[in-house]
């Protein structure tokens, strides 16, 4: 699944835009929420359609796809409710939750853009920090692989966009870095590829006694709390230095909606490879959102 950049990019280019859109993705969530809680507590009378991943369905909708109605039903502790739902569960986690994962997932990706196009521009890389783009292309190719493997559109789509993105960023980077910063991003890819490489000829020629694709979900799981806990550093120099400057808040609550749209759609389909990470991932943006409000200035 898809995850934020360990560097600090102005998310969205037009303010009002990104704030719109990070404003619709929040008011999806307690939607989202809801329909979990009532498939966790399993209300009787509720009726759920089956659904898997299909890429001739990749949205899982179905013409005929039952609505259905929580009926009059006995809850912990003796009491009633009566609750009406014109959205079925399964419509809302593993249709909307994954859909706007999958939106946020891509515009995070995105973020570095307009930065690597104005140093593209410019013909310099100025500040631009190149560490992050390779590490966004191993961990988009790790869960790549995984979601082929399990045959899951949700996160085939935005792990390829980041991947394209991803190597965009890094060779434009390489091409304009000097001599040390290309054997460095190099050295990073490198190792990326290496890691993955090895973790597929492993997967598929038996040498772990667990299926491929735990293997590459595993590896996928190890890149991306790399990927995760890098900004781990920045909110360290923002509590010692008592300035958030550093700290995007709109990237920050787009890492927590990200985090917690995937959480809730890995938690419906049951895959610990996606509700896991993606789960920690929440929490480590909420405490980068958490910095920036004690520490703005």
């Amino acid at each position: 699944s898809p995850y934020p950049t360990v560097e600090t990019h102005r998310l969205f280019p037009v303010t009002m835009a990104g704030r719109s859109f990070l404003l619709l993705c929040t008011l999806l969530l307690p939607l989202s929420a809801n329909a979990l809680v009532s498939t966790s507590i399993g209300l009787s009378g509720s009726k759920a359609t089956t659904w898997k991943p299909s890429f001739s369905r990749p949205f899982g909708i179905s013409l005929k796809q039952k609505q259905f109605v929580l009926s009059r039903s006995n809850l912990r502790g003796g009491a009633t409710a009566t609750k009406a739902s014109v959205l079925s569960s399964d419509l809302v986690l593993k249709t909307l939750a994954p859909l706007c994962g999958l939106l946020v997932s891509i515009a995070m990706f995105s973020s570095p853009l307009p930065a690597v196009l104005k140093a593209q521009k410019d013909g310099a890389l100025g500040e631009l920090n190149l560490q992050p783009y390779p590490a966004q292309c191993g961990n988009c190719a790790a869960w790549l692989t995984y979601a082929l493997l399990v045959k899951n559109v949700w996160i085939v789509i935005p792990n390829i966009v980041g991947l394209s993105l991803g190597l965009f960023f890094t060779y434009t980077g390489h091409a304009m870095g000097s001599v040390q910063q290309k054997s460095s991003i190099m050295k990073s890819f490198v190792s990326y590829a290496s890691a993955i490489g090895l973790a597929i000829i492993a997967a598929f020629s038996g040498v772990f006694s667990i299926p491929a694709k735990e293997v590459i979900g595993r590896v996928g799981i190890a890149l991306l709390m790399i990927y995760y806990c890098s900004p781990l550093a920045t909110i360290s120099t923002v509590i010692k230095t008592k300035n958030a400057q550093s700290i995007d808040p709109l990237l920050t609550v787009a890492g927590i909606l990200n985090g917690l749209f995937w959480f809730m759609y890995g938690r419906a389909i049951s895959d610990i490879y996606v509700w896991g990470p993606n789960g920690i991932g929440a929490i480590l943006a909420t405490i980068s959102t958490a910095c920036y409000l004690v520490y703005k200035k």
